[in-house]
Order: C-alpha cells, then sequence, then structure tokens
C-alpha cells in the first residue's frame, strides 16, 4: 500500500517536535489515526500541555478530511495549552486554505519553503538545527515514503545551507 503520510516525535535540544509529511494525496484513516493516537499519547504524558510538543508539517496538498480534522480539533480542544504548528508547503493555494486552521488554534501558522527558518523558529527550532530539521524530515520520507515523494521536501532541501 503507497504511503500519504509520515510522522514521528523528534527532540531538538529539549523542544519535542512533531515532524510529518503529506503528498498530494489526502491520509488514510489509517495513518491519520496513528498520527492522532501519537499525539494523544503525547498530550495525556505532558497533563495535556500541548505546548510542550510542536508540530511541523510539511505537505503537497495532501489534507485531512473533514472528518480527520475534527477528530483532531477534539483532540487540541481538550488540551491546557496550543501546540505551536508550522506548515510548510510550495502552493500558494494550499497556503491560503490552510490558513483556516488557525481558527482552532492561533499558534498555527502557515509558510513557503523560502521561509523555513522563520517555520523551524515558530516551533522552537534553534537556527543550528534547521540542517538537523531537515535531515530528519529525508529521513523520514526516505523511510516511510520513499526517496522523492514529497515535493515540497525537495523545494527544502534545494534552498540550502539553512
Amino acid at each position: 500500500m503507497t504511503r500519504n503520510m509520515a510522522h514521528r516525535l523528534v527532540d531538538f535540544g529539549g523542544q519535542e517536535v512533531f515532524i510529518a509529511l503529506h503528498t498530494k494525496v489526502p491520509p488514510s484513516d489509517e495513518e491519520w489515526g496513528g498520527w492522532t493516537a501519537r499525539l494523544e499519547s503525547f498530550a495525556k504524558s505532558t497533563g495535556w500541555d500541548l505546548a510542550r510538543g510542536a508540530n511541523f508539517v510539511v505537505t503537497d496538498g495532501g489534507a485531512p478530511s473533514t472528518a480527520q480534522r475534527t477528530v483532531v480539533n477534539v483532540l487540541i480542544a481538550q488540551g491546557r495549552t496550543m501546540p505551536a504548528v508550522a506548515l510548510v508547503t510550495d502552493s500558494p493555494l494550499v497556503r491560503a486554505i490552510v490558513r483556516a486552521f488557525s481558527i482552532f488554534n492561533p499558534q498555527f501558522r502557515v509558510f513557503s519553503p523560502a521561509q523555513v527558518r522563520e517555520a523551524a523558529a515558530h516551533v522552537g527550532v534553534a537556527s543550528a538545527d534547521v540542517p538537523n530539521l531537515i535531515a530528519a524530515l529525508v529521513s523520514l520520507e526516505g523511510e516511510e515514503l520513499g526517496a522523492g515523494a514529497e515535493r515540497t521536501l525537495a523545494a527544502l532541501t534545494r534552498g540550502g545551507p539553512w
């Protein structure tokens, strides 16, 4: 089965960051369920202090369905604090559409690949760790989706050094 979403939790100098990749195809319910289960486990481990973690998402446009978004919005609403979220995409249309997420989480920001340093800073990743962030994303892509599966990530890697 072809995967359309991959994610993992990475520690960047004490800042826990969920990194995620979305291809141009929306995630399956199984893929989204894995993501929300991991987020819920983290939330419970922090006493629902969601600001203790952040999310760095790179997408080609594959977005969760309305039902999938509802699941994560309900989960986030249980938190005592909101997580910082940086979504990076090379699609101006996707950037415009996903800005609506900030209604549910004012810490949700959208960036272009050229703004990777700003996106990293938004989720608490130090400037010196941006190459490590990019390397973690490339590793995740290769292990879970297959090298070259994510066009926006390719744009990020061409934009270095960071």
